[in-house]
């Protein structure tokens, strides 16, 4: 029906601009070094883009295999978690998926609304490096999906083309991680909301503290 393709148009928009800003962070965080990204536009603004084919290939293939699970509002949010050398988190990204409101008009007035909106959550990723402690060395990331049906999101990860995994309780265990101890108390710092007809999610940043601004 109606309603069902409109939560599908809106999962691709969501899918689509978690992947850009993942490309955004991976570069601006110095993930990777910024020889490996190159400038290209999306949603009216010049923004980064790896020219690594593993790595296109692995955050456009594991988001677009999880597009079908946020259209049936079994997601609760996308994360893009940073790792020390140690392998653990040290920020956390989190896209967090609303449903798409009834009623709203899809016209080209909505779309220029959110491009605009989107627009501006790029322009505040490019500046997140100024706002954050400056990322580890031999820093690393993954992709976390948070769910609203558990029952659905096993399915979908035992199905071998998914290509997600379970994850360690320890990972994945979210923002609540950061709250573990001094070191590692909250900083969150960037709600920002996207909100329209087209799509509505939220993203919050999570950075673990440095050991020295705890004492």
């Amino acid at each position: 029906d109606d309603s069902e393709a409109r939560r599908r148009r809106a999962a691709a928009l969501f899918v689509e601009v978690i992947e850009v800003c993942v490309h955004t962070i991976l570069c601006v965080r110095r993930v990777y070094p910024e020889a490996v990204f190159s400038r290209r536009r999306a949603f009216g603004i010049a923004t980064y883009m790896s020219r690594h084919p593993e790595l296109n290939a692995f955050i456009a293939d594991h988001l677009a295999a999880a597009r079908d699970l946020v259209a049936a509002n079994a997601v609760d949010r996308v994360v893009l978690c940073v790792l020390d050398a140690r392998g653990e988190p040290v920020e956390r990204y989190a896209f967090e998926w609303h449903e798409v409101a009834a009623g709203g008009a899809e016209d080209d007035a909505a779309a220029a609304d959110t491009e605009a909106l989107l627009r501006a959550l790029l322009i505040k990723l490019h500046h997140v490096d100024a706002r954050l402690p400056p990322a580890p060395d031999d820093a690393t990331f993954t992709l976390f999906l948070y769910s609203r049906d558990d029952a659905a999101v096993r399915t979908f990860v035992a199905a071998p083309e998914s290509g997600w995994l379970d994850a360690t309780d320890e990972l994945a265990a979210g923002e609540d991680y950061f709250g573990a101890g001094t070191t590692h108390a909250p900083l969150l710092f960037a709600g920002k909301s996207v909100a329209s007809p087209l799509v509505d999610f939220a993203l919050n940043v999570y950075a673990r503290r440095p050991a020295e601004a705890a004492r």
